[in-house]
């Protein structure tokens, strides 16, 4: 039996209360499903183990401790504000692995340090 969603039986007011977790719809069998599957068949072919879980959501949040991606996450690392905080924390990274190299002193220091917090070499 299929399950259809009275929509035509409520107000704007009513439809503005919904929480989208309350809304018959979900991202299994939908047209997003086979997008995600892809999403996590390209990290595994590329040796990334990281999968991202992906939710459907009306706010851009991630939960803590829940690394995942969500339609306002993408449209927002879209803006010219996302772009230069990445540029900013590309440069971070590539500065940091300059200091690194120029120094065996502070990579020796840097890998003592991830070790001890429960990294692995």
């Amino acid at each position: 039996m299929s399950y259809r969603f009275p929509w035509h039986r409520l107000s704007d007011e009513q439809l503005l209360d919904l929480r989208i977790c309350d809304l018959p719809i979900k991202i299994k069998g939908s047209f997003l499903e086979p997008h995600i599957k892809r999403l996590y068949s390209e990290l595994n072919n590329r040796g990334i183990r990281f999968k991202p879980h992906v939710w459907l959501a009306e706010e851009w949040f991630s939960p803590d401790g829940v690394p995942g991606h969500s339609r306002e996450f993408a449209r927002w690392a879209r803006s010219p504000l996302a772009r230069a905080g990445m540029v900013a924390g590309a440069k971070a990274l590539a500065l940091t692995a300059l200091d690194l190299l120029a120094s065996p002193e502070t990579l020796a220091q840097a890998k003592q340090d991830f070790t001890r917090q429960g990294g692995s070499e």
